[in-house]
């Protein structure tokens, strides 16, 4: 069965239906959440709120189609909630080091784009910004991680960017 079908009748209350599409897609959300938790308990507790507020707020999805994009953004809502918890982030050599010291906006735009693959409409609708505005971000995140290895936090400089 596709996964549109899936999501359409997990949408009309279908318990199996939605048990599985977090199937097929819950080693994408632990990897997410692990890649902002940084450990296991933490990601798993992440992944289990997305799961739970997923299933409560399932009706307010309006585009079936963006089910995937949809449910990510829930889990990045809680791995953000997460990561200002955590005061010690893994280490400067770490891509989550690198990454956490970028804009939230640009995280979420390389995870969704390089990570998930998803197009550059629905990571538009993700963040509420226009097409426009995504790509920018793309052009800046790919000129901000070379300087990152080269002078930025890899060789011990502070910087957020």
């Amino acid at each position: 069965m596709d996964v549109l079908k899936l999501v359409s009748k997990a949408r009309k209350g279908n318990d199996e239906a939605f048990e599985r599409l977090i199937g097929l897609y819950q080693h994408q959300l632990y990897r997410t959440a692990y890649m902002y938790a940084g450990n296991q308990e933490e990601a798993l507790r992440i992944v289990q709120d997305t799961i739970c507020e997923a299933y409560i707020s399932f009706k307010d999805l309006k585009k079936l189609d963006y089910f995937l994009a949809w449910l990510t953004r829930i889990l990045l809502h809680h791995a953000y909630r997460a990561k200002q918890e955590i005061d010690e982030m893994e280490g400067p050599d770490s891509l989550q080091g690198v990454l956490m010291q970028l804009d939230e906006n640009y995280q979420t735009v390389i995870l969704l784009s390089y990570y998930y693959d998803l197009p550059i409409d629905h990571i538009a609708w993700h963040l509420n910004v226009s097409e426009v505005t995504v790509s920018t971000y793309m052009r800046n995140v790919t000129k901000l991680l070379p300087h990152l290895e080269e002078g930025g936090i890899l060789h011990g400089q502070k910087k957020t960017y």
